[in-house]
């Protein structure tokens, strides 16, 4: 169940508290609960409850300032760092865990379509174990293999090959 690979993700990433305690801490973090409504969202658009979906979706958006359309499909795994700026576009596909930090958008590219793992897609698909970071923005069909690490302020419109890290600031590739 993706909710509890997403509680697990956040709990190993508490790597200072004892084990009581840092479960009660993965439960009370906001960021914890970002996923968990969108989860919520995920599932109603899932089921075609629409309207529901677009609820959940408003009450991340308003309460925390994210935007995680709830048509993406995100493996169980996903941990925010810090919620607020997020944007995650409707064809975004995560295939196992992820870390996102503040102010990272993953998105589409003026309607670029390309075949990336059997589907085609205009979004990001992300492979397992890949984090994205601090105001990094991810557009169009691209890869971003396993074990890949996003730099802070980086911009990427091409595939990112697996265990790569792109680091600097405004870093483009």
């Amino acid at each position: 169940m993706k909710i509890v690979e997403d509680y697990f993700s956040k709990f190993e990433s508490k790597k200072n508290s004892k084990s009581l305690v840092k479960g009660l801490v993965v439960l009370l973090d906001v960021n914890f609960w970002i996923v968990i409504i969108f989860r919520i969202s995920s599932f109603f658009s899932t089921i075609k409850m629409y309207p529901l979906a677009k609820v959940f979706w408003l009450i991340n958006r308003v309460l925390f300032s994210v935007d995680i359309d709830p048509r993406a499909r995100l493996a169980g795994g996903l941990s925010l760092v810090h919620g607020i700026g997020i944007v995650i576009g409707h064809e975004v596909r995560s295939l196992g865990r992820l870390k996102i930090y503040q102010g990272v958008t993953l998105g589409g590219n003026y309607g670029k379509v390309r075949e990336i793992k059997d589907e085609f897609t205009g979004q990001p698909v992300i492979d397992d174990n890949v984090i994205v970071g601090i105001n990094s923005t991810v557009l169009g069909p691209v890869l971003l293999g396993k074990n890949s690490k996003i730099g802070t302020g980086a911009i990427v419109t091409k595939d990112v090959t697996e265990n790569t890290t792109i680091v600097g600031v405004n870093k483009s590739i």
